[in-house]
């Protein structure tokens, strides 16, 4: 099976293009930083990729904290049914290093999963309604509404450098969470930098394109009860693109 490879994301300043770094410079390597508290991480995920019968996306944690800290090892992936019990563990796989995060820096694990079941033939017949995620070494817990399968369900350790292509996407998202915390007036701003983001991979989120542009497009007050409605569900629609469930509303 081949895995998913890691390596570095996010250097340039939030909203311009450029690469992810989660590498920190050579002089905050040399001072020793207290681990990541769960309070400190943002705990999101990328989009699902696909291809050779298997599934895959990065678990992305985020450093909210004002403080440089560190993660090391693997974090926990649960896969839930619909009912909230467990139905597998994510197997650890890979060896662990130690990432230092700096305030508003992104570490990342692949997380990998198979379409077919394989010790038979024929689709994995058991699919999650929920995944529900740890950062390493913490308690702080946040569970997404995913679809993942049972079959082969592996997560890499957490690491401090990945040939992950967030590159936009990471600043898309940003800009999407930053736009909770903006006023209603202002949130369009915030919109237009993640849309401006994503349309830099071509036509591949289009249609994640075409629903930013309607909320944008939205006024900012006095809403009908239809615009809200439309608000909510574009609204919820980003949410499980971006990872960030409960966002906004």
């Amino acid at each position: 099976m081949k895995f998913i490879r890691l390596a570095a994301v996010i250097t340039a300043s939030a909203g311009v293009a450029g690469t992810v770094s989660f590498t920190a410079s050579p002089a905050a390597r040399a001072t020793t930083y207290a681990p990541c508290a769960g309070s400190a991480l943002a705990v999101t995920h990328s989009y699902v990729e696909a291809g050779m019968g298997h599934r895959w996306m990065y678990l992305l944690f985020r450093n909210q904290a004002s403080t440089t800290c560190t993660i090391n090892g693997f974090p926990s992936a649960v896969a839930l049914n619909s009912a909230g019990s467990v139905m597998a563990h994510a197997t650890d796989v890979g060896t662990p290093h130690t990432v230092t995060l700096a305030p508003g820096r992104y570490a990342a694990a692949g997380l990998q999963w198979s379409a077919f079941n394989s010790s038979a033939t024929g689709p994995c017949p058991h699919w999650s309604t929920y995944l529900a995620v740890t950062p390493a070494h913490t308690n702080h817990t946040v569970r997404f509404r995913q679809s993942v399968s049972t079959c082969d369900l592996q997560v890499q350790p957490t690491q401090p450098s990945a040939s992950v292509d967030l590159t936009y996407y990471a600043y898309a998202q940003r800009w999407w969470i930053r736009g909770a915390s903006a006023a209603d007036a202002t949130r369009g701003a915030y919109w237009y930098h993640a849309e401006a983001n994503l349309k830099l991979y071509g036509s591949l989120y289009a249609y994640q394109v075409s629903e930013l542009k309607q909320l944008i497009a939205m006024p900012d007050t006095g809403l009908t009860a239809a615009q809200r409605a439309k608000v909510i569900a574009l609204t919820k629609s980003l949410n499980s693109f971006f990872g960030t469930p409960g966002l906004y509303f």
